[in-house]
């Protein structure tokens, strides 16, 4: 069982649909945490009242702001694989599984995936995280906010030491080593800067898994004037905590421009063809070692059933190769 746990400040209707997304497209176990901020809001009462068999409410006494409000919360929680997700969002099919699956690795501390301002709005279909970097006067920022979401560079399964937290599993392992958000950022903002910073620096994975891809209405949980009123403050203090180095490298895009470049771009995108293509085409697991075979051998030399899911295989890249161009 996956806790989703969702803090709640007003906005009933993005939290309707969001509570519908998750509804109709999980098909692991779970269980939806609300952990309400007070706000004077009827429709918010209307929407509890309707979901009230399916979610499990707990209502603060008074304002808590995000990170304190998500820190209760995930107290009350017992389960190994939690998922803090922010009201303002809508998930899609498979998301759960696929960001459970990161988790066989044991070192696997936290999964990020790839947001999407929500279609209809002035940036609709457009990144809004896909990972995020460290500048050089040790800041954060989203380095592929506003690129298109069919890019190549978004789409790739990355390592980094940064991912957001409006959509994110964590490993209760990890949380409970690496200790909950820092109250000292208030209502909110870098706390989860801060948060993955600290499990990197106690030998935790982060990682960003662009498979799952989220609607979000970056601001629609918690307002947009409070975020602009605490983001510089909040931006300064965990700089002045840090004075971290650029991480601008970990983005780098591949090198096309030789042999060699192209190699490891490849055997960058073989784990992520073991699974976009050879459980769909073969459902057969010797198909992952006639794929390695085939990336050290000649084409002409592969047995039938090989050369179907090498050809694949090729095209997928080639058609990846050309959308970059």
């Amino acid at each position: 069982m996956i806790d989703v746990i969702i803090p709640v400040y007003g906005q009933a209707a993005l939290l309707l649909k969001c509570l519908k997304s998750i509804r109709n497209n999980t098909t692991v176990p779970y269980r939806i945490m609300i952990a309400d901020d007070p706000k004077d809001d009827p429709g918010i009462e209307d929407v509890y009242n309707n979901w009230q068999t399916r979610i499990n409410l707990t209502r603060n006494t008074k304002r808590l702001g995000f990170p304190k409000s998500c820190n209760a919360a995930i107290n009350r929680s017992d389960s190994d694989l939690f998922v803090l997700l922010n009201s303002d969002t809508r998930v899609h099919k498979g998301w759960l599984r696929i960001m459970q699956a990161e988790f066989e690795d044991p070192r696997v501390g936290a999964v990020g995936v790839k947001l999407v301002y929500s279609p209809g709005g002035q940036f609709g279909g457009l990144v809004q995280h896909a990972g995020v970097a460290t500048n050089t006067d040790g800041y954060p920022y989203h380095i592929y906010r506003m690129f298109n979401s069919k890019n190549p560079l978004v789409n790739r399964r990355l390592e980094l030491n940064c991912v957001t937290f409006a959509c994110v599993m964590i490993r209760r392992e990890c949380w409970d080593e690496v200790g909950t958000f820092d109250g000292r950022f208030g209502m909110g903002n870098c706390e989860d800067v801060d948060w993955c910073w600290r499990a990197r620096e106690n030998g935790w994975k982060i990682v960003y898994q662009p498979k799952v891809e989220v609607y979000h209405r970056e601001h629609g949980s918690f307002g947009e004037s409070l975020v602009n009123q605490l983001a510089s403050k909040n931006m300064k203090m965990l700089a002045r905590k840090w004075r971290k180095a650029s991480d601008e490298y970990l983005f780098s895009p591949p090198d096309l421009s030789s042999i060699e470049g192209v190699r490891n771009y490849m055997a960058e995108q073989f784990h992520r063809a073991m699974q976009e293509v050879y459980s769909d085409l073969t459902r057969d697991p010797r198909a992952v070692v006639s794929m390695r075979y085939a990336m050290k051998t000649n084409y002409a030399e592969l047995d039938p059933k090989s050369k179907r899911v090498a050809s694949r295989y090729a095209d997928m890249v080639i058609a990846r190769l050309r959308e970059s161009e």
